[in-house]
């Protein structure tokens, strides 16, 4: 008797820092396919920063079939991953690119390119800490005014 579960399909989130927004995105768009029964498979590659890791995910990615989606925020890395995956029969959407060319038109400045901006610490959000701390100790719950 033939196996009549549906294939799994595999979408690949490559990311230089931690892939939370390109997984977000797709997900979202996800929502808007009736998929049935259909099983996907997310895989996240975070942190991906060398032409060898790079190489490695195209590989991967080749071999499941795969989707491959990126948020890579450097122009070089942006287009030896599009470079790789043309050469390799991979399908790839990059969701920084042209977003990043027309905010660079529209400010008429470049992008930095520095990789996990929108997951770093400030001075501000540890002065916020330190202050949620200090009422959390001096706050005995006796005088609710």
């Amino acid at each position: 008797m033939a196996d009549s579960a549906a294939p799994v399909r595999a979408i690949y989130i490559v990311s230089d820092a931690t892939g939370e927004t390109a997984e977000k995105v797709v997900r979202a768009a996800l929502l808007q396919f009736d998929l049935g029964d259909q099983l996907i498979d997310l895989r996240m590659f975070p942190h991906l920063r060398h032409e060898h890791d790079i190489d490695t995910v195209v590989a991967e990615a080749r071999a499941a079939h795969a989707l491959l989606v990126s948020t890579l925020v450097r122009t070089e890395e942006r287009e030896l991953l599009y470079q790789k995956c043309t050469a390799g029969g991979v399908q790839c959407v990059d969701l920084l690119g042209a977003l990043l060319g027309s905010l660079a038109g529209f400010f008429g400045a470049q992008p930095r390119g520095v990789p996990g901006l929108l997951h770093t610490v400030s001075g501000v959000y540890f002065r916020r800490m330190e202050a949620i701390e200090f009422t959390v100790h001096g706050d005995d719950g006796r005088d609710p005014d």
